[in-house]
Order: C-alpha cells, then structure tokens, then sequence
C-alpha cells in the first residue's frame, strides 16, 4: 500500500506515477455478497501496517478524504465513527497476529 502512496519505509518519495494519500479512499460495499465486507479488517490492517504509511495517511484514506470529497461533517458522524470505524491499534495488532 505504501507504493501507491508513493513513499517507501524512511518516507521518501518512490520514483513514478503515484495516487497519493490525499486521492485515496477505502469503501466497502456491504451487505452485497460479492464485496470485500469479508475481508475488511485485514485490508484496512494491511494499510495501516505498510511500510512508511503513517496514522494520519490511515485517518485520511479511512475517514477524512470521503468527508471532504462528499460534503460530510466528521464531528456529526464521530458516534456513528466511534460505534463502527477502525481504531488504528487495533488494525495493528490485527496485521501483527
């Protein structure tokens, strides 16, 4: 995940075309059967786990992009958040087991 960032391990810029962390959004479309709703946890771990990928790349491609992108106000939706969203220390320990 940290390639399509475009940065490596030390933060450093990869050579190349590259989305960037303020162009990506993670969605699922659940309840449909042929989502990846099965395999979330695991997705989202895996990019909060990469190489060079920091909490905030995670907060911004997790939470912040969509908002700004559709108009939604994070501070209305943090119970909505806090009762389903992912907790960055839990999507670690998740990739580390």
């Amino acid at each position: 995940m940290s390639e399509l960032l475009g940065i490596n391990a030390e933060q450093r810029s990869l050579p190349g075309f590259h989305i960037g962390v303020d162009a990506c959004m993670f969605g699922v479309d659940y309840p449909h059967f042929e989502s990846n709703y099965q395999r979330v946890s695991e997705e989202v771990a895996d990019l909060a786990s990469a190489p060079g990928v920091t909490e905030g790349d995670v907060h911004k491609v997790l939470f912040e992009n969509a908002a700004e992108v559709y108009g939604f106000d994070l501070d209305v939706l943090q119970p909505d958040i806090e009762r389903v969203g992912f907790e960055t220390s839990d999507l670690l320990a998740t990739a580390s087991a």
